[in-house]
This record gives C-alpha cells, structure tokens and sequence, in this order.
C-alpha cells in the first residue's frame, strides 16, 4: 500500500469530504482566504488514517476535533495515531470544533506560527523523514 493518498482509500477520503463538519468547512474556507500561496488537502490518507487537512510541502496534518474526540478511548486512539504520523516525519496539530467555531482567526494564527517553524519542502524525500524521526528520538510503535 502507497504510504500517502492510495487508490484504494479514495472512496473513503471522498465520502469524508461529503460530510465534512460544519468546523472542518470553515476551517478549509477560512485557510483558503488567509494563506493563498500554500496547498491544502482535505481528508488526506496517510498509510490507513485519514487526515482532516494536509499540509504536504510542510509535512503537517491539521484535524479539528469535535466531542467524540473527548472519551479517554479516543484520546488514546488519537495519541496513538498521531505518534505513528509523527514517525512518518508529520507534525500534527489540532484544534477543537469549538476553537473553529468561535475564533478561526486564533486558529489560523496559531497554524501559521506552526508552519514559521517548519522548513517549506516541495519534494520530501524518505531520507529526509528517516532523518527527522531520528534527530527527534522517535521509535518504532509497538
């Protein structure tokens, strides 16, 4: 299986992006006004998870979480993903629906002091993200 975008999660990403949460539309409108030079992929897969939004030139995965991201087993499931993404050389950030909601410009803010950070790759290479994950001491999940 392709690590990114496979031919085989397509219907899953398109049915996702049909149903999209009212939080995740103004994110993706919101984003589209504001950073006009920088791609955004929605309901992007990376081996077998979804992204809400993607970043790749960055290597950053966006999801905006709502209330059933708040049982003590989705917060497990969710750290669990976000430390196999990670390894993959991602950086994931997250926002709740209610940050959306009630200050997309704080979100928006906060995403771009993000990417400040972050080197702008056209091309990531796996040599590159090998790299990454052992400068920041990441491992292997078990």
């Amino acid at each position: 299986m392709s690590l990114r975008n496979s031919r085989s999660m397509l219907p899953i990403r398109r049915k996702l992006r049909r149903r999209s949460t009212g939080a995740e539309n103004i994110f993706w409108r919101s984003f589209r006004a504001s950073f006009l030079d920088i791609r955004l992929r929605r309901q992007f897969s990376v081996g077998r998870f979804v992204a809400d939004f993607c970043i790749s030139s960055y290597r950053v995965i966006i999801e905006i979480d709502g209330v059933t991201h708040s049982t003590p087993a989705e917060r497990a499931y969710d750290a669990k993903r976000q430390g196999w993404l990670e390894q993959q050389g991602y950086t994931v950030i997250r926002f709740t629906n209610a940050e959306v909601y009630r200050n997309i410009q704080g979100v928006l803010i906060r995403l771009e002091e993000t990417l400040k950070g972050i080197p702008r790759k056209e091309h990531w290479t796996e040599s590159a993200i090998r790299a990454k994950g052992e400068r920041s001491g990441e491992g292997n999940l078990s």
